[in-house]
């Protein structure tokens, strides 16, 4: 056990809660909505670890490492009487860290809570409708916590 080194790119993907839904339904109305927004982050990182054992079999593990996160919000899309109106948003980057900790066990089962904050990001947001284009520089602020089981080889 001890000090070591890790790195990770994990895939999260995100669609809107109900709540949110229906405040684009509201603010929308009388737009139908065909498409929500998603979001897909892809978070690569690189730090340290450190690893304990508390008995034979279970130890204790925790994590500090930085993070460059690639984010991409997708398309959302709403029409009325056949025309559409399209938001599409390009892919960013931020930085950030990512601390975490956990129980390993068996030395081959983690356990684990990881929590990403990051620097806050620009998404480059266009809306097409009716011929028209308008572009806006959107400000967002991503802080990921995850829950994960791993599986150590």
């Amino acid at each position: 056990m001890g000090f070591g080194a890790f790195g990770g790119i994990d895939i999260m993907y995100n669609g809107l809660s109900n709540s949110i839904k229906s405040f684009y339904k509201n603010q929308l109305s009388p737009m139908s909505i065909d498409k929500y927004f998603k979001y897909i982050n892809v978070p690569i990182s690189l730090g340290v670890d450190y690893r304990y054992n508390v008995a034979d079999n279970i130890g204790i593990m925790c994590k500090a490492g930085i993070v460059s996160n690639y984010l991409k919000v997708t398309n959302m899309e709403a029409s009325m009487f056949g025309i559409t109106t399209k938001v599409s948003n390009k892919l960013t980057s931020m930085l950030g860290l990512r601390l975490g900790g956990g129980i390993l066990l068996n030395d081959k089962i983690s356990v684990m809570l990881d929590y990403y904050p990051m620097t806050k990001g620009i998404v480059k947001s266009t809306t097409e409708s009716f011929g028209y284009k308008y572009e806006q520089d959107l400000k967002i602020d991503v802080d990921i916590l995850t829950a994960t089981i791993g599986f150590w080889f």
